[in-house]
């Protein structure tokens, strides 16, 4: 069996209830985007190839299984388990939510996942795609993939100490891709994914509605 039918072998995250499998904030998040599988257990494994058995192990099961598609055919993934570690195998080429993007369109990138489900909350009704890079700053192929579908991007990283340096590698990857990037950086947003975090939310919610007015403004020009 390869990875492909090992994915389709899986059961969705919509037949998961959260009394068998509940990350906070994860399982909100992941709800929102198609074709999220669920690894319930060490003998689901069983499909899998063997030399990716080990990624899968290294989270704890059960398991959220985030594909990623080159085109019609699966040649990597995410997992996300009980555990800060979340092991990838392949790149970051087509992420969960790409089909949605509409070419000339807005694309929101955020950089977790949790991270996505304010903003596709606050900016609901608009035409904007979230996407949660998965890792800080976007690869060169996601960008060359946006440039060739003409695709303007926002981009929002974490406001963690390494903010900076992110954005300063965001725009030097945008200008080797020659993707259009300068007018949509939002300064002072902190990390969407403290929504879920009780005494942070009010301030989160907040930011969602300041996000909205600025996606607005982008997509009305």
């Amino acid at each position: 069996m390869g990875l492909f039918e090992f994915y389709q072998s899986l059961p969705s995250i919509e037949s998961i209830t959260p009394y068998q499998f509940y990350i906070k904030g994860y399982t909100e998040a992941l709800k929102q985007f198609s074709d999220v599988r669920v690894v319930l257990s060490e003998e689901w494994l069983q499909g899998v190839p063997l030399d990716l058995r080990d990624y899968f192990y290294r989270v704890g099961f059960p398991n959220y299984f985030i594909p990623i598609f080159l085109q019609e055919d699966c040649f990597g993934f995410v997992l996300k388990g009980f555990s800060k570690e979340t092991p990838r195998f392949g790149t970051n080429m087509l992420l969960p939510g790409c089909e949605r993007i509409m070419p000339g369109g807005l694309v929101l990138l955020v950089e977790g996942i949790k991270d996505t489900y304010l903003p596709l909350q606050a900016c609901r009704g608009l035409p904007v795609t979230v996407l949660p890079m998965l890792t800080a700053v976007p690869g060169r192929e996601l960008l060359a993939w946006f440039k060739e579908h003409n695709c303007a991007v926002l981009y929002v990283p974490d406001n963690d100490d390494r903010r900076a340096d992110h954005v300063s590698r965001f725009a030097e990857v945008c200008g080797k891709v020659g993707i259009r990037n300068s007018l949509f950086l939002l300064e002072q947003v902190g990390d969407f994914g403290e929504f879920f975090e009780t005494t942070k939310r009010i301030a989160v919610l907040e930011e969602g509605k300041r996000l909205r007015k600025l996606v607005q403004s982008l997509v009305t020009f």
